[in-house]
């Protein structure tokens, strides 16, 4: 069980970095072609949904689901 939290832990937070990361290259590139006039423009995308809000999500529904698993039990 407690190996199982920490490698949890671990990978929640690898997807965290990983997400920064992400962020700071599209930041980078969106720069780089503004800097740019003969780059072609850029779409405008989807507010996309953050692995940490998704994380977040997740675990606000699994709390739901197991609440009212508890409650037809009882």
């Amino acid at each position: 069980m407690f190996t199982q939290k920490k490698k949890l832990g671990w990978n929640f937070q690898n997807f965290h970095i990983l997400n920064k990361l992400l962020h700071r290259i599209s930041f980078s590139v969106r720069q780089a072609r503004e800097k740019n006039p003969n780059s072609p423009p850029l779409k405008k995308k989807k507010e996309k949904l953050s692995l940490f809000k998704f994380n977040n999500r997740m675990r606000r529904d699994q709390k739901s689901y197991s609440r009212s698993e508890e409650s037809e039990v009882s």
